[in-house]
């Protein structure tokens, strides 16, 4: 009886782990931002044509093929781009055109 409760109690403590990340991270305002992300993305896919959709796929495929420490150079790159305010890119986006 006693290895019964020892896996019954590792399963208990499993599923414990497994559900306190979520508990944790989730909260109501974080949720609706990322359904209604999720579901914008998915209107923006049925919209597109098949040709765009298979542009899509093959950038993907282009991105998933990089060497990791390219991607992980692009991320950070795209990262930093993100946080810049508004008019350090208009800045950038100047300079870019020259």
């Amino acid at each position: 009886m006693k290895p019964i409760s020892h896996l019954a109690g590792a399963a208990g403590l499993f599923a414990v782990l497994l559900t306190a990340p979520a508990w944790s991270q989730s909260s109501p305002g974080k949720f609706d931002l990322a359904q209604s992300e999720r579901n914008n993305d998915n209107e923006r896919w049925q919209k597109m044509s098949p040709t765009e959709k298979q542009e899509l796929r093959e950038r993907y495929q282009r991105w998933k093929n990089l060497p990791s420490n390219e991607r992980d150079e692009l991320q950070k790159n795209f990262d930093n781009w993100r946080k810049l305010h508004p008019d350090e890119k208009a800045v950038a986006r100047k300079n870019f055109e020259r």
